[in-house]
């Protein structure tokens, strides 16, 4: 007969190989399909002192990049949706078009594109867009490797070109087609599906396992015993007996003698139990204590921490009267949690005085193609002997 529990136990140890395996394998996959939507929305150009090439960011790729980012960073579902979101928000892609513009001057002199406005546009139908926003170091003598995101009014046709002008010897023009690029795929995963399913890789049905009870015969000799045994004899209730425990009973009573007991006289008197107001009293004590004994960079640290690990009710406590009357909880959560500041500090970040009483966060939030330096400054006070944040 066949064992349900070994049963049971072999399919738990095969679904948790295969998560082991397929984890991997998911990521990649993951991984794979963000790098070949990059390829395909990357056109570049050659100069005879530079090389300039632009990538378009569809809205396709979020998916990919925040479920990568999701499992590096170990977020979760809460913690996912808001990266989600901070991610969507830098890259402005509910009201713009999102390109990375990357160019890399090897000639001898600095390339000028001042003001980079007058010479990146962007081409929809034969009608010319001027840019919604740009990095300025762009407007900057560009010498080496310069890279900087650049912003173009939203766009509801799936294929336009960006005209980079004064550029030697002619204009360069970087054309972009979504629709190819969604044909494409759409051809390529039929094409994955025709070559996965193959006459020679057909499965039949999965064979179902019958539970099969195989009875070995009885042999003669056993027959034989069995016949010879004799008859069984009748059992023998042994509570037909009476018990020892029902003869005393039954005998005169006896005085029973209880052990002596403690005397209350030397008995320990226990410690007061203390009501809650006590307690909560107490603790609030200790937590000022606490709080008066750290100093300011202690309290910046904490603070920051919090900030990383989004538990805003410490951040609330660690802040100034003045910003408190400022911003509601409600309001604060806003400002400090929907932040992009605080992603940049997930892998690490330092911590520069500017004052005696200012303090400048700093950290490289980590994007596609692109790493962005993000700070924020805080201000410190005393508030009763304690240190507090100015947001």
């Amino acid at each position: 007969m066949v064992n349900k529990r070994a049963v049971v136990f072999l399919s738990l140890a095969m679904f948790a190989m295969f998560c082991l395996v397929a984890s991997p394998s998911r990521a990649q996959e993951e991984t794979i399909d963000l790098v070949e939507k990059l390829e395909k929305c990357t056109s570049f150009h050659w100069g005879t002192d530079c090389l300039v090439w632009i990538v378009h960011y569809p809205e396709d790729i979020v998916d990919p990049w925040v479920s990568i980012e999701a499992e590096r960073q170990r977020l979760g579902e809460r913690e996912r949706e808001a990266y989600r979101q901070a991610f969507v928000k830098d890259l402005r892609m509910e009201e713009c078009e999102p390109f990375l513009l990357t160019i890399y001057n090897f000639g001898l002199k600095p390339l000028n594109l001042k003001p980079l406005s007058e010479h990146l546009l962007l081409e929809v139908d034969g009608e010319k867009l001027p840019l919604a926003a740009y990095d300025s170091n762009f407007d900057e003598p560009i010498n080496g490797i310069l890279q900087g995101l650049v912003f173009f009014p939203k766009v509801t046709s799936k294929t336009f070109t960006v005209i980079l002008s004064s550029v030697y010897p002619r204009e360069m023009r970087f054309s972009f087609d979504s629709t190819a690029l969604q044909a494409e795929e759409v051809k390529e995963k039929k094409e994955a599906v025709e070559t996965s399913i193959q006459p020679e890789t057909i499965v039949e049905d999965s064979l179902t396992m019958e539970e099969i009870i195989v009875e070995l015969p009885v042999s003669e000799e056993k027959k034989d015993a069995k016949k010879k045994l004799p008859p069984k004899e009748e059992s023998v209730d042994l509570y037909d007996e009476p018990s020892s425990f029902e003869e005393e009973a039954k005998s005169p009573e006896k005085p029973v003698i209880l052990p002596p007991g403690p005397d209350p006289l030397l008995q320990v008197q226990k410690d007061p139990i203390e009501s809650e107001i006590d307690i909560s009293l107490k603790e609030i004590l200790q937590k000022i204590e606490k709080e008066t004994s750290m100093t300011k960079e202690e309290v910046v640290t904490l603070f920051v921490e919090s900030w990383i690990e989004g538990d805003l009710n410490t951040m609330y406590e660690l802040l100034a009267s003045e910003t408190k009357r400022q911003y509601t909880m409600e309001e604060f959560e806003k400002a400090a949690m929907e932040s992009n500041i605080r992603w940049a500090f997930k892998d690490g970040y330092d911590v520069t005085w500017v004052s005696d009483d200012k303090a400048k966060i700093s950290g490289i939030q980590k994007m596609v193609l692109i790493k962005v330096e993000r700070s924020k400054i805080l201000g410190l006070v005393q508030e009763r002997g304690r240190w507090r944040v100015v947001w």
